[in-house]
């Protein structure tokens, strides 16, 4: 940190906020730190890989966020210090503003770096244990469709919640019967006496099962996952496929699940501004405008951009 801005800010603020926010810089990196790795008990080599590096960068990001917020801080002069007299009230409030903002934006930008980290070090196994995890249920976050393993990870994925289910009715039915959990298969007397005590204290006799409130939409997601699914296959079994145009070129990839639009050179401001309109983000690691391969990607790529970027001048034959 900032010495000399510390100071500043202390004998700005009459209460020593230098001090204040190096000791919460340190309470938030510590924090950081403690969610991305505390959970990592043996990384394998690709994530200690991965701990060592976003670990430096994690204390870079926070020394600079802190730095500047202290400096900002530091600039800031509130009427006790200066007299009221001397005070500028609408310049020191434009610098609070400033200040309040600047400290959301380096909080979002930390929060991002960290869930990014969480997810770099979740993907950073073997396919076959990141599979088996959506198997089980230890994993349901979203499966990107452009995802190489995607078909594999939606069927775990739908397996896991039709076994689940499938179990569940039979809790149902078990409770049904008897009135109690216990007896049924794979529960001990322990947990089965829990699970009555649970059902037995929901107020609404209606939900008195151990499976009530899960059964909703159960079947409609199951529907929703294998049609993902389904798409993505026909997606990639489409296979590849080019058009060029004057000054541009499309391209179709069914392994990558993705549809690419490369320039000659770098596109207008009226071509950029279509491409955004209808869904076209630059990549900058592959250096093209890019879009997920779906349906409604191919019907807004021939409706629109396509026509839209032939009427400009640029590319107009």
């Amino acid at each position: 940190m900032y010495q000399s801005s510390i100071a500043n800010a202390n004998n700005a603020s009459m209460f020593d906020a230098g001090n204040h926010l190096a000791h919460e810089a340190e309470v938030v990196y510590r924090d950081g730190l403690s969610r991305m790795f505390a959970d990592l008990d043996a990384p394998n080599e690709q994530q200690a890989a991965i701990i060592e590096r976003r670990a430096a960068d994690w204390k870079a990001l926070c020394e600079k966020a802190y730095n500047d917020i202290i400096h900002r801080r530091s600039q800031w002069m509130p009427w006790t210090v200066c007299g009221p007299a001397r005070y500028n009230a609408a310049k020191e409030s434009r610098k609070a503003d400033a200040e309040m903002r600047a400290y959301g934006e380096w909080r979002d930008k930390r929060e991002s770096f960290i869930a990014n980290t969480v997810s770099m070090l979740r993907n950073a196994k073997p396919l076959d244990e990141i599979i088996n995890e959506y198997r089980t249920g230890k994993r349901a976050d979203d499966i990107p469709g452009d995802d190489p393993a995607a078909v594999e990870k939606l069927t775990a994925r739908i397996e896991y919640i039709r076994e689940t289910h499938e179990r569940g009715k039979a809790m149902n039915k078990h409770w049904r019967k008897y009135a109690t959990m216990k007896g049924f298969p794979g529960l001990t007397d322990e947990a089965a006496a829990k699970m009555d005590e649970e059902i037995n204290s929901i107020r609404e006799e209606y939900w008195r099962l151990p499976y009530a409130r899960m059964t909703a939409n159960v079947t409609a997601n199951i529907r929703r996952l294998e049609q993902r699914r389904d798409s993505i296959l026909k997606q990639r079994e489409a296979g590849d496929a080019e058009q060029t145009f004057k000054g541009f070129t499309v391209k179709q990839s069914g392994a990558d699940g993705r549809l690419y639009i490369l320039f000659d050179d770098k596109p207008e401001a009226d071509a950029r501004d279509i491409l955004k309109r209808n869904g076209f983000r630059w990549s900058p690691r592959n250096k093209v405008w890019q879009r997920q391969l779906t349906d409604n990607a191919r019907y807004t790529l021939k409706q629109y951009v396509i026509p839209e970027l032939t009427k400009l001048d640029a590319y107009s034959e």
